[in-house]
């Protein structure tokens, strides 16, 4: 394709992404290529994330339906501390916001590993969030850190309450 065709598309998928990450009080922390890194905090920051993806996923299936083609989207999940700063190159003055840690690194190797239109999260945060989701074993990626790796499916119910606070305990997910 085209170089202005393959920006439009990208473009047109954040343009989908970023209200739906918005809606769910998320913040896109940086756009890498194709992808967004996305930080949600408080003490149901991990509904929330999980909530955003499965709402963007459904919007970008419909998108795709309508256009006939579109963009194949992988997410993937963690959640636990992260360091947050400043990064970069003081001598050419460009620093840019950004979260690191290992929960960065986990949520990335989850998002590569992700077939298109799976939202992958680690084994430990199943209990967590399967009173809201169907979740579903991935075996085939049994040999992932923290256990064998989940895909959301679907939420339980229509939309998971965006004011309760159930999920005490867990410091922050970034999605990407």
């Amino acid at each position: 394709e085209p170089v202005a065709t393959v920006f439009e598309s990208v473009n047109r998928l954040f343009d989908i992404i970023v209200p739906i990450v918005n809606t769910w009080q998320g913040v896109v922390v940086s756009f890498v290529g194709d992808a967004a890194l996305v930080l949600f905090q408080g003490a149901d920051h991990l509904l929330r994330a999980a909530s955003a993806c499965v709402c963007a996923r459904t919007a970008l299936d419909t998108t795709i339906r309508e256009h006939a083609s579109g963009p194949v989207v992988c997410m993937g999940i963690d959640s636990g501390p992260v360091a947050s700063g400043s990064i970069g190159s003081s001598t050419i003055r460009r620093l840019n916001y950004t979260v690191l840690g290992n929960v960065v690194s986990r949520a990335l190797a989850l998002e590569r590993c992700a077939a298109p239109g799976q939202i992958l999260i680690p084994e430990d945060l199943v209990g967590r969030l399967a009173p809201f989701f169907e979740c579903r074993r991935v075996d085939a990626l049994a040999g992932l850190d923290r256990g064998i790796p989940h895909d959301i499916e679907r939420h339980r119910r229509s939309e998971p309450d965006r004011g309760q606070r159930s999920l005490e305990g867990i410091d922050s997910t970034p999605s990407r």
